[in-house]
């Protein structure tokens, strides 16, 4: 099995991802040899840099023989999609943590199944005149990344929901700046936070690292879409996480390892998310 992932090992959404992704084939009596690579699209950007990974990837595996191949999360399953023949015509392959569907327009490839992330971010916004009345504006914190973009698209294709709401938008923007800014938040506002690795000055930030600096500078509520976010900083939301997104994809491989065709099983759709 090779898993390709867009990030990096040690960013907390991947590895919780994968961990659940191992444990769930174990749970199943099921052990295989898995390859892992990684894109490092957060840290290393662009397409020069990702041009090269992605030569090096298609040069080490185009003669190779997987009974399935991995995509995990959106940089990933669009490289692999896009790549296809280097890993078999008909090599399963199985998606997760991944923002859109179909990618970029194209169809769903043949043999191919796996798992939609999609962020609750209506059903997150929609608790803020229950829980913090005095709200009037909703300062969304996004990174200027492809993931902040998506982020970015998923609120504005919300916002008109909620008239009676302010938004404003802070991405491209120094951590520094950023620290500034939202420090001089009264409590008529309240923060949207998804994630702000890179800032404009191209240092990066673990989320962790980023979510302690806002939240220290912040007098106001957080609210957010990442479950791993929670209890550190981020008041709630409805959220998404990589362990629900692997376990999810687990029980799909283990049908496919199993015999069953990967494009006979239904994508799931439905993000496995909860309020918290």
């Amino acid at each position: 099995v090779l898993w390709i992932g867009s990030y990096h090992r040690g960013y907390q959404w991947t590895d919780d991802m994968e961990r659940e992704f191992r444990e769930e084939l174990a749970t199943r009596g099921l052990q295989p040899d898995i390859s892992f690579e990684y894109l490092d699209a957060i840290r290393f950007p662009g397409p020069a840099f990702q041009g090269q990974i992605q030569e090096v990837l298609r040069t080490k595996y185009q003669h190779s023989n997987f009974d399935l191949v991995i995509a995990g999360d959106q940089e990933a399953w669009d490289f692999v999609r896009n790549n296809r023949g280097v890993f078999g015509g008909s090599t399963p392959l199985l998606f997760c943590g991944i923002d859109r569907l179909p990618a970029n327009g194209a169809v769903l490839p043949t043999n191919a199944t796996g798992v939609i992330r999609d962020y609750d971010v209506a059903e997150t916004i929609a608790q803020i005149p229950k829980l913090l009345p005095m709200v009037k504006q909703l300062v969304v914190v996004t990174d200027q990344t492809d993931a902040g973009q998506r982020h970015r698209e998923a609120v504005m294709a919300a916002r008109q929901q909620f008239p009676g709401l302010a938004f404003r938008f802070i991405g491209r923007i120094s951590m520094s700046d950023l620290q500034r800014d939202v420090a001089k938040l009264d409590e008529s506002n309240a923060i949207l936070y998804f994630t702000f690795n890179r800032d404009r000055e191209n240092r990066i930030f673990s989320d962790s690292q980023s979510m302690n600096l806002i939240s220290a500078a912040s007098h106001v509520p957080i609210l957010g879409v990442g479950e791993f976010f929670v209890g550190k900083g981020l008041l709630g939301g409805k959220v998404t996480s990589g362990a629900s997104q692997g376990q999810a994809a687990g029980v799909l491989a283990s049908r496919i390892l199993a015999g069953e065709a990967a494009g006979s099983l239904p994508v799931v759709r439905k993000s496995p998310n909860q309020y918290m």
